[in-house]
Order: structure tokens, then sequence, then C-alpha cells
């Protein structure tokens, strides 16, 4: 009984560290904060990958400096056709 109570514990440790930091609710509906590096693709475009999600940049900043470094992104995200979108509010390089 003892083993399947550290291993549930254990499972469930795991779960909260590997998801939760990644995104987090920042409070109304699609404002995120989310944690990764940012990437370019192959047009020139901007992402991160957090929480398991590719997220598309969209910036009033020049994020390019930022490629390839760890960052937090507040933002509003949306979906479209099973594309996530962040609109970026501010940014924190790590």
């Amino acid at each position: 009984m003892k083993k399947w109570n550290l291993l549930l514990c254990l499972l469930v440790l795991v779960a909260f560290v590997s998801v939760g930091p990644a995104c987090q609710q920042s409070g109304g509906s699609g404002n995120l904060e989310l944690r990764g590096a940012i990437q370019k693709d192959n047009n020139g475009g901007l992402h991160i990958r957090s929480g398991g999600k590719l997220y598309t940049l969209e910036s009033q900043q020049d994020l390019s400096p930022m490629v390839g470094k760890m960052v937090t992104l507040k933002g509003t995200v949306t979906e479209s056709d099973g594309k996530n979108t962040i609109t970026v509010d501010s940014v924190v390089e790590k």
C-alpha cells in the first residue's frame, strides 16, 4: 500500500512540476504567461513552445534579438484553425 501511495504522489508531483510553470493562467479570458525559448522558422516567423503547445508571436516590439533565449511572455492568446497566437504585451528575458 505504501508503494502505491508513493507512486501516486510522485506522479502528481511530476505533473505539477512539468506543466504548472510552463503555462499559467493570469486573469481574463485568453490572457496567459508563457515561458520558453523564442524560435524562428524558415519564413522568419517567431514562435514559442510552452506547455506542449506552439504559439506564433505577434508583437509591436522586435523580438528577433531574443531568438534562442529563454523568456517569459505575457499576452493575449487566440486560437484559429488549430493554431495558437499570442499577442505579446510584455517580455522578460530569463
